[in-house]
């Protein structure tokens, strides 16, 4: 890997179907899928500690064809060092923001959150938001990942469209 790869290089490159072998695969929990309305949603959780960890977790996701084939891979995460938090909505408007939301609600730093989409053909509306959180949420916990005290389930938040 090329010290000067940033993390946009890296998606661009994975998102093109084009996996970089960056490293050894890395370990990603991967929750079960979510049919809604013929779309199917899927969670992902992995443990990254820098930027280089980020990097080769998108690497060895994107080296799975069916993930490549998904209509949307949107994600956040949190390093613990420096405090940075990010999202990536992969085309989705809004959704990395929801991701981040729900990720901030449960007591984990050095986290990447991935959600897949593949597109069914009917329109949800605002309420894709709603299942993206949720199944944020539920990689999470099946993940071993716990809520933190007095946070609001994915369900009980109020989305709005954010086109």
């Amino acid at each position: 890997m090329s010290a000067t790869r940033t993390l946009s290089q890296t998606l661009k490159a994975c998102r093109a179907g084009r996996a970089l072998k960056l490293a050894k695969p890395y370990k990603i929990f991967t929750a079960d899928p979510v049919v809604i309305q013929k779309s199917t949603f899927q969670g992902h959780v992995a443990s990254v500690s820098s930027h280089e960890d980020l990097m080769s977790v998108m690497d060895t996701l994107y080296g799975n064809p069916k993930i490549v084939k998904a209509t949307h891979n949107m994600f956040a995460f949190h390093l613990k060092k420096g405090g940075e938090t990010h999202y990536d909505d992969d085309g989705e408007t809004g959704a990395g923001q929801h991701i981040l939301r729900t990720l901030t609600g449960f007591d984990c730093d050095d986290v990447v959150v991935i959600v897949s989409r593949w597109y069914g053909g009917v329109h949800l509306g605002p309420s894709r938001f709603r299942v993206i959180a949720q199944c944020a949420a539920d990689a999470l916990s099946q993940a071993g990942y716990q809520k933190k005290t007095g946070e609001k389930d994915a369900e009980e938040e109020d989305f709005e469209d954010d086109r």
